[in-house]
């Protein structure tokens, strides 16, 4: 039988499989060869159908402007445990004074996801995918994978060429070739070449060609099966910075242990082992200091391989700062309000750039609120509120940059239970919420309804919203804070109201500070409000240490009608 054709065939179809192979090969590892910004397998099936579980998703990088309803986006998302990448579509895009952002869903999620996406965690726009390459990729990092995919090839591999030998020199009547007088040099490998195609025995010349690469091969071949370590970097950090974490995520998938030193330069492991361990730098350096990590891999077989990363420690004397953080539950709902001030020296020829907050559900890890918020000039108040959160305990950190990406940030501890207010800021000394003793007619439908509220499920906010009618405001809430830096200064925050139904507003609101041994007026403001909420923060000018002050708060309707409420805290 004539098998010069069927070899030719399965040549062709050979050839073929090899060629889609390096394609998708490419498209996976290098995706940059084919211009997109990066490639993922999808680990679940938030996307089905559209996307499935163990496809791999091709991102190209695009203006965020461009960005609109029904794209589908990959961005990090933090979650326990670190950054993590999340591919969804977007279902609404918001252009609001704080900028774009995007509210993202899971094509078979049935809610949105919790968190906005802002446009510097978004890495790219979905170009195209591959359905079910991810499958393989995956499984090629397996104990199992590199079974089949590496070692049954390779032993394969040399069975056959063991076999051709054997062959072709039981076939061999003629003499022999000496191989170990064979010449090394690139002209007699170019003279091999030449006699390779013209002699039936051109395998037996597998072992000259071993003889003078055996060094390369054997290189190679620790290469290959040995692991690999990748250190990631470079690193850079401002000085003072409380924990940084490194990435040795790209080494390879047979890496069992890893173990990290700090091989020059200062600092510390605050972790050492992990992929993803955590480096401690120094509080304050001169300069700009280098220090050098060492990460040393090793896998099953106990062969080990190192790589090293270089870590920047900035020296950053005019970084901007968090003055303080007030944290405490809303008085108008069921969120968090968060009040904090950040400044920028004057003379560090920069000014602030942005204000980034989030909120952590400490119970579960996930993110229950984030946004960033415009900064501009050297100093910046804002008092924002989250919105409605469940009950539970949630870490508040605020973090600022300035122009020149220097940051700094403060976090604060929240417990929303009930129909208490909690606080844990160290440096908030009284919080005090006052609930209506009662209603003044009328049932709580009718005062549900006079607040506007649509819902009589919620009997934390009817009783908070059910203010007395008679027609006098209410101080829903009121908290007294040291202003930070050794100023003296109090910080005054309060949540006042009027009745709907009164048929009248807000006028004024009004902060007095009166030293309580001798009766002095230390501090006095008012201005004037309107509506039927309104929100009071006030500095006061610097105070004596050591005296007890009196801090009254006043609130007055169009009516006249007036109520003041007292806080009693002593300035350190």
């Amino acid at each position: 039988m004539n098998w010069g054709p069927i070899r030719s065939v399965a040549n062709a179809l050979g050839v073929a499989v090899l060629l889609v192979a390096l394609v998708l090969t490419v498209v996976v590892a290098v995706p940059s060869a084919i211009g997109a910004e990066s490639s993922y397998v999808v680990l679940s099936d938030s996307m089905s159908p559209s996307i499935e579980a163990g496809d791999v998703v091709v991102i190209r990088d695009v203006p965020t402007e461009s960005l609109q309803e029904g794209d589908v986006i990959t961005f990090e998302s933090s979650r326990e445990g670190g950054p993590n990448r999340v591919t969804h579509r977007i279902v609404d895009v918001m252009d609001g004074d704080d900028g774009l952002t995007f509210r993202t869903k899971g094509d078979a999620n049935e809610e949105a996801d919790r968190s906005l996406v802002t446009p510097s965690q978004i890495e790219g726009k979905l170009w195209f995918h591959v359905p079910a390459v991810g499958r393989a990729v995956l499984f090629a990092g397996t104990d199992l994978g590199l079974v089949l995919f590496v070692i049954v090839p390779s032993v394969l591999l040399v069975v056959s060429e063991l076999y051709s030998l054997y062959s072709d020199a039981t076939s061999d009547s003629g003499g022999g070739t000496d191989y170990d007088d064979l010449d090394c040099t690139s002209a007699g490998r170019r003279s091999r070449r030449s006699r390779w195609r013209r002699s039936p025995r051109r395998r037996c010349h597998l072992l000259a060609v071993l003889r003078c690469t055996r060094g390369t091969a054997s290189a190679t071949a620790a290469e290959q099966f040995g692991p690999i370590a990748e250190a990631g970097g470079p690193y850079e950090m401002n000085e003072g910075t409380t924990l940084y974490q490194l990435d040795g995520t790209g080494s390879s998938n047979d890496a069992k242990s890893y173990s990290w030193q700090i091989i020059s330069g200062p600092g510390k492991m605050a972790s050492d082992a992990g992929a993803e361990p955590y480096y401690d730098p120094p509080d304050d350096v001169a300069s700009d200091t280098t220090a050098t990590v060492e990460l040393t891999v090793t896998d099953a077989q106990g062969i080990s391989a190192s790589d090293t990363a270089t870590i920047t420690i900035r020296n950053v004397v005019n970084r901007p700062t968090v003055n303080y953080l007030f944290a405490f539950t809303s008085w108008f709902g069921g969120g968090i309000d968060f009040y904090t001030n950040v400044e920028d020296p004057t003379s560090d020829g920069d000014q602030l750039d942005r204000i980034h907050v989030t909120v952590v559900d400490t119970g579960n890890g996930n993110t229950a609120f984030e946004n960033t918020y415009s900064a501009t000039g050297d100093s910046e108040t804002i008092w924002k509120s989250t919105g409605n959160l469940g009950n539970g305990e949630y870490r508040v950190t605020v973090t600022v940059y300035d122009q020149s990406g220097n940051t700094d940030s403060r976090s604060d501890t929240v417990t929303i239970s009930g129909n208490a207010l909690a606080t844990s800021s160290g440096t908030v000394s009284h919080v005090l919420w006052q609930p209506a003793d009662g209603l003044a007619g009328g049932d709580e439908d009718s005062a549900r309804d006079g607040f506007g509220l649509e819902t009589t499920t919620n009997t934390h906010e009817i009783t908070r919203l059910a203010r007395n009618k008679a027609g006098t405001p209410t101080i829903d809430g009121k908290l007294v804070g040291e202003a930070g830096n050794d100023t003296q200064q109090f910080i005054v925050l309060a949540g006042v109201s009027d009745p709907k139904t009164d048929q009248d507003d807000l006028s004024q609101v009004e902060v007095a500070v009166v030293n309580t041994t001798s009766g002095a007026t230390a501090y006095h403001t008012q201005r004037s409000v309107s509506g039927q909420r309104a929100k009071v923060n006030t500095t006061t000018t610097q105070l004596t240490s050591g005296q007890e002050y009196r801090i009254d708060i006043t609130a007055t309707d169009a009516d006249g009608d007036a109520v003041t409420d007292s806080i009693t805290k002593t300035m350190p």
